[in-house]
């Protein structure tokens, strides 16, 4: 099985242009790359396709000089497999076995801080923070079929900053 690595990117202390929360939240940048097995720092530029029984690890990146703290992490997963949409999905259906489609995050300190923090998903270093590796879970009954599944990734600072990512991933059901 392969491993692969979803990381997000935000600068905490960037100037918005309007008051971001919820409703406005700040755009971040992420990168998804397939791991090399022997170098887990370096990965191999790849689309958000996985197959059941792979693995991929979950982290975040606050590039500025000093990071604020975090309040709340949550990724919420919904199925958009035609003929589902993203306007019409079927909502909290996650491939990583989470109930509700949605995994949330204590509120913890960064772990890597740079030199060491190292996302190899935006080649970039900055203060990092691993939120877990995840195995995709086979769907039954759906045959080799690919699954579309639209995530979203929230950070909410305790500054109530709030930066959010919507990538896409494909997984093959089995």
């Amino acid at each position: 099985m392969a491993q692969y690595a979803l990381d997000v990117v935000y600068k905490s202390d960037v100037t918005p242009w309007v008051t971001p929360d919820a409703t406005h939240p700040i755009a971040m940048a992420y990168g998804f790359v397939r791991l090399d097995p022997t170098h887990t720092e370096i990965g191999e530029i790849v689309d958000l396709s996985i197959n059941a029984g792979d693995t991929v690890d979950f982290s975040i990146f606050d590039i500025a000089a000093q990071p604020t703290p975090i309040s709340g992490i949550v990724i919420s997963v919904n199925d958009v497999t035609p003929p589902n949409t993203p306007n019409n999905p079927i909502r909290n259906v996650s491939p990583f076995g989470w109930p509700n489609g949605t995994k949330t995050f204590p509120t913890q300190p960064f772990t890597h801080v740079p030199p060491n923090g190292y996302s190899s998903g935006c080649n970039m270093q900055a203060y990092g923070l691993t939120l877990g590796r995840f195995t995709a879970q086979p769907s039954p009954g759906t045959g080799r079929r690919v699954k579309i599944y639209d995530i979203t990734i929230m950070i909410t600072l305790t500054n109530g900053r709030v930066f959010q990512v919507d990538p896409e991933m494909d997984v093959m059901a089995e």
